[in-house]
């Protein structure tokens, strides 16, 4: 699904060169007489990096397609957090760095 950069929000998810990057923040620029610009601030979801990147208005970006499950987490040991899906109960060990702050 193709995205115009002004109908992108906090927490979206796109795709950009094959990579999968989540919206932290945003902010829209124009200045006198030039076409306005958008920043934002993005975490690639895959190496837990956070990149500026700048687009101009117009610019059409493609949304990122992710599927989420719902899981109990379980425990904690060293940096891996354990989940267990609650459909299948399949178990899941993530790395710290790949667990968001929900709060």
């Amino acid at each position: 699904m193709k995205l115009d950069v002004s109908e992108i929000k906090k927490n979206t998810i796109l795709e950009i060169d094959g990579q999968l990057f989540k919206v932290v923040d945003f902010s829209f620029m124009q200045m006198q007489q030039r076409q306005g610009s958008y920043s934002f601030k993005m975490k690639n979801l895959v190496t837990g990096s956070v990149q500026a990147l700048t687009y101009k208005s117009g610019t059409v970006l493609e949304k990122g397609e992710v599927i989420t499950k719902n899981a109990l987490f379980l425990y904690t040991a060293g940096d891996s957090y354990t989940f267990m899906e609650n459909d299948t109960g399949e178990m899941h060990d993530l790395d710290k760095s790949m667990v968001d702050d929900i709060t």
